[in-house]
């Protein structure tokens, strides 16, 4: 090795360019300020997002909670009713106008209306369970709709709306 010289490593730079510092260019300045604003919107936004998701979701769930509950309340008039309770118009449904609104978080700034359907109440013949004799059901559907406050729907022609359907017999004797 010769006295004097700055010997490259390997991979090839000497050490005199990678020790060398001219300070901090425009152009670099600008590209790194425009990396850090893009990673903080970037943030902000998916901080937002989730936020509206997971308050979509806890609207979700409540609103399963009062459909099933609706679904209980017409298992219950069906099981321990009459045969002529519940009555025909109560059997046909309520598919096009709600027959019940319930409002989720009414204190709050936006609350939400719920708007509650069930299907026609039909009768099948058959079974529910294969070991019981054959004897008619009826089929229970009810569905919940509403609007967030952000404005977005969830109906049932959408898709997106929250739903049970059931099964259950007359009680004998």
């Amino acid at each position: 090795m010769k006295q004097g010289k700055i010997q490259p490593r390997s991979g090839g730079l000497p050490w005199r360019v990678i020790r060398r510092d001219d300070g901090l260019t425009f152009i670099e300045v600008i590209v790194t300020f425009m990396m850090v604003s893009a990673a903080i919107v970037a943030t902000t936004y998916s901080l937002f997002f989730g936020h509206r998701e997971l308050t979509v979701d806890m609207h979700k769930q409540q609103i399963l909670r009062i459909v099933q509950q609706e679904t209980e309340y017409w298992v219950g008039r069906i099981y321990v009713g009459t045969p002529d309770d519940p009555n025909v118009i109560e059997l046909a449904g309520s598919a096009r106008t709600p027959y019940r609104t319930v409002m989720l978080d009414p204190n709050s700034e936006s609350p939400i209306q719920v708007r509650l359907f069930y299907d026609p109440i039909i009768t099948r013949a058959g079974t529910i369970n294969p070991q019981e004799e054959i004897a008619p059901y009826y089929v229970v559907t009810v569905w919940a709709e509403w609007t967030e406050p952000d404005g977005q729907d969830f109906t049932r022609n959408r898709g997106n709306h929250v739903s049970l359907t059931t099964y259950v017999r007359h009680r004998v004797g």
